[in-house]
């Protein structure tokens, strides 16, 4: 066995018990127990010391960390509010053509689905349409986007309801919650939802012009556009920094730039939601008659130019050409709008444009009717948001004389008559084009383009005055006799009503002394000498008095375009345009300057711009993306910081279109990157290929850390729309 000895510590293994001095180690153990009985008082002065800083701190942490939780949770609740704005609100922006405002607004009408949430107070509807090819022909769908306002048990949302109808028929809806916990109204306001707009939480009104210091001023073009300011409560101590009130701006309808800064997150960069101005339906009216000659190679060359300067963006373009009648190109059966995005429209629609042929007659009125109106003479429910007509002479023809479309002519308010063609210019040929123009003046934009000997020339312009039209008589006399068996004689008025009625007869015989109103049938029939006709003002207006004066062609093109003697004439320095963003009327005399005018009002509306796509074996990614200006290099090789602006990509949203301030006029190298990306795990970048028209432009790909995507580096001019297409697969 083993046996410890005490007080030694020694172990022996032994089979005899052992001596122990018990008394010895009893006094060994009591000296030891007197040292540890106590401390001294400095040693419990510094334990007590000690342990209140440790105590204090303690709580002090805990005091700190309870009072920022809610901040921090404020400032996460922001983030969230502004990623998930901007996730939708971009989309809707890039697509829509009209803003509505109306607390009562409906995204479904009065037909809405059971599902659809059409409570609270509609705060903005953004709508458009979209064409499809159905069995049939295009279908053509209207689609209406309604971020409203809404009481959920105690909770206030932002609920975005998006609709559509295929051909006017049935609406389907989906709803989204893009912003939960909004705030109530306030005490001292009445909310009646559909009545009152919630303004403690939104706000719509004209978007303000951009300062001059600002430097993302390039970017904001803000005429006809609305802001749209969010409020936005995260539940912290105090507004901005502190997790509490926080405001997010948008810009919405037609603006170019709007920017969100998320104040309450530090290194949170500030994100712009763009609506590009590269973008819409686009109509182009081409005037092939015959008088174009020799010169149909410029034009054609000219518009094909003007068709890949689109290539790769989210335009749509449909063509009309026209000579004595007008036809769509494409027409399947009555529209055709090729898709800019798809390369295969692209090449379809150079093509048929390279096939034109000068020929015919000047018919204005047929080629505005292709572009705005279907069949049966009604206004397309899809208008093109602009039209780029062009023409080398004055109309000579009109629907009356020739047309490619079934509906009878559309006749405008006074009766095309009493005017006199000068063979050249027909002035009803003009005035039944108007006409059709003013069916959608003011919702469509027209840009006029005048060419060659057009382009300097004069033209007699005929006007109506005074309206009047005929009165028609009958001419005959009267004739008496003294009774039954005299003769009769010619008799004047008096005679004849004082003679009894068997004495007295009229006879339609000359002389001619007395005068009946006829009609214009009755009037025809009868011989010159026996029937006469006056000219009477007053309705109904038959006829016109003309007066006619010579005005130059400019002033004829613009009152098609503008409806007025002067549109907005392009101003050209150096040979470069530098209004045309905002004009409306080019007069070339020289038909060298055809092709730069085009460009001209190309770049007006997609220069200086950037268009992704995210496409997967070659069709649109099922995954949204949404994608970042992260850097710039000037022309100096310099940087110039980003404007930090997002476009997102989607399954219904193929693409997302940058602008670019580039005040140089040269170029600059932008780099774009995936953001977001931990919600696009399992997927990798397969390829970046950017274009400008069919050119391939070189770029530099830009890995992400920790994952297996990468973003692109690609030069964008001023004078150029840069497409570019991110193949992505799963990795």
């Amino acid at each position: 066995m083993i046996e410890i000895e005490h007080g030694r510590g020694a172990a022996t293994r032994s089979n005899a018990s052992p001596v122990v001095d018990r008394d010895r180690d009893d006094r060994d153990l009591d000296r030891d127990l007197d040292r540890d009985l106590g401390a001294t008082l400095t040693e419990l002065l510094i334990t007590v010391m000690l342990l209140g800083l440790v105590v204090t701190s303690l709580v002090s942490a805990v005091i700190v960390l309870v009072r920022q939780t809610d901040n921090t949770e404020g400032r996460l609740n922001v983030a969230r509010a502004e990623t998930s704005v901007g996730l939708w609100m971009p989309a809707d922006l890039a697509s829509s053509d009209t803003v509505e405002v109306d607390p009562s607004a409906s995204p479904c009408g009065t037909a809405c689905p059971p599902n659809a949430v059409t409570g609270g107070s509609n705060v903005v509807m953004l709508s458009w349409t979209s064409l499809a090819s159905g069995p049939s022909g295009v279908v053509t769908t209207q689609i209406n986007v309604s971020y409203r306002y809404v009481q959920v048990g105690e909770e206030f949302q932002l609920v975005r309801v998006a609709c559509e109808s295929a051909d006017g028929g049935a609406w389907s809806c989906r709803n989204t919650v893009v912003v939960s916990d909004l705030g109530a109204p306030p005490g001292n306001i009445t909310w009646t939802p559909g009545v009152t707009s919630p303004t403690w939480v939104a706000t719509i009104s004209d978007s303000p012009a951009t300062a001059e210091s600002d430097p993302a001023e390039a970017l904001a073009v803000p005429k006809f556009s609305k802001q749209v300011v969010l409020t936005i409560d995260g539940g912290g101590d105090a507004a901005g920094a502190g997790g509490g009130v926080n405001s997010v701006t948008i810009t919405a309808g037609g603006v170019q730039r709007g920017t969100i800064t998320p104040d309450s997150t530090a290194g949170t960069p500030s994100f712009a939601n763009t609506r590009s101005r590269c973008g819409g339906t686009y109509g182009v009216i081409i005037d092939d008659s015959g008088s174009i000659g020799a010169q149909m190679g410029t034009v054609i060359a000219g518009v094909q130019s003007f068709v890949d300067a689109f290539a790769g963006t989210p335009m749509t373009l449909q063509v009309v050409r026209f000579d004595s009648v007008a036809t769509v190109l494409g027409e399947s059966p009555r529209t055709r709008y090729y898709d800019m995005l798809d390369p295969a429209d692209v090449a379809e629609l150079r093509a048929a444009i390279g096939g034109l042929v000068a020929d015919g007659g000047t018919n204005w009125e047929d080629a505005f009717h292709r572009m705005f109106f279907d069949e049966s003479g009604s206004v397309l429910p899809t208008l093109p948001d602009k039209v780029l007509f062009f023409t080398d002479g004055q109309p000579t023809w009109h629907r009356r004389w020739a047309t490619s479309s079934p509906s009878a002519p559309i006749e405008p308010p006074a009766p095309q008559v009493d005017l006199v063609s000068a063979g050249w210019y027909d002035q009803e040929s003009f005035n039944r084009a108007d006409h059709l123009v003013d069916q959608v003046r003011g919702s469509v934009e027209i840009i006029g383009i005048g060419v060659g000997e057009f382009a300097t020339g004069w033209s007699p312009w005929q006007s109506y005055t005074n309206g009047w039209h005929y009165a028609y008589s009958q001419g005959y006399h009267y004739e008496t006799r003294a009774d039954a068996s005299s003769d009769w004689y010619l008799a004047d008025q008096a005679a004849y009503d004082a003679a009894p009625g068997s004495d007295r007869r009229i006879v339609y015989e000359a002389p001619y002394d007395q005068w009946e109103p006829v009609s214009e049938a009755a009037y025809d029939l009868l011989p010159s000498a026996a029937r006469k006709r006056e000219e009477v003002y007053a309705e109904p207006y038959e006829h016109y008095d003309v007066t006619e004066e010579w005005i130059e062609n400019s002033k004829v093109i613009a009152r098609i375009v503008a409806g007025d003697d002067t549109g907005i004439p392009a101003e050209s320095v150096n040979g470069e345009y530098a209004n045309a963003d905002s004009a409306n009327l080019y007069m070339l005399p020289d038909w060298n300057q055809f092709a730069g005018a085009l460009e001209a009002v190309a770049l007006a509306e997609c220069g200086g711009t950037l268009t992704v796509q995210t496409q997967e074996a070659g069709e649109p990614s099922d995954d949204t993306f949404v994608y970042q200006h992260t850097a710039t290099t000037d022309a100096g090789g310099l940087p110039s910081g980003s404007t930090g602006a997002t476009v997102s990509t989607s399954k219904e949203f193929r693409s997302g279109t940058f602008d670019f301030g580039i005040p140089t006029g040269e170029w600059i190298d932008v780099e774009i990157q995936p953001s977001d990306t931990g919600n696009l795990t399992g997927l990798a970048t397969g390829a970046w290929t950017c274009k400008v028209g069919p050119d391939v432009r070189p770029t530099t790909l830009v890995p992400i850390d920790g994952t297996n995507l990468a973003g692109v580096r690609v030069r964008v001019r001023a004078n150029e729309a840069v497409s570019c297409i991110h193949s992505i697969a799963g990795s």
